[in-house]
């Protein structure tokens, strides 16, 4: 499966992100990668080569470090995670509309603006 890059996805209960795979690295990938479990990827998940990807990028997968405990609101589950550069587009809880944090709204019932630094908040399926 080809993950875009940027896009963050769980596996077995772990948050990855699939980045560019950095430059001055080549022939270094599998190695730096966080999807290599033991010299062993899991290739129905992934598609990391550049001939097999439609974007013709070498990228790795890089494992997102959770923060706190899951939280729950109207019946979905949201865990946060540490992505540098994050941005609030990204996050579950941002209203493109409103362009506010709906989080805000559920916490303080008000519209506000996300004051997350490198941080966003993903639903778990």
């Amino acid at each position: 499966m080809e993950r875009k890059v940027g896009e963050i996805f769980e596996y077995n209960e772990e948050w990855y992100q699939c980045i560019v795979q950095p430059k001055g690295t080549e022939g270094q990938s599998c190695s730096i990668c966080s999807m290599n479990f033991g010299g062993k990827c899991p290739i129905h998940v992934i598609e990391c080569a550049m001939e097999g990807r439609s974007d013709g990028k070498s990228v790795i997968f890089k494992k997102l470090e959770k923060v706190g405990d899951p939280i729950r609101i109207e019946n979905k589950s949201y865990q946060k995670i540490k992505v540098p550069g994050a941005l609030c587009d990204h996050c579950a809880f941002y209203d493109n509309f409103s362009r506010n944090c709906k989080l805000s709204y559920y916490i303080n019932h008000y519209p506000a603006y996300s004051c997350l630094t490198n941080e966003m908040f993903v639903e778990i399926k």
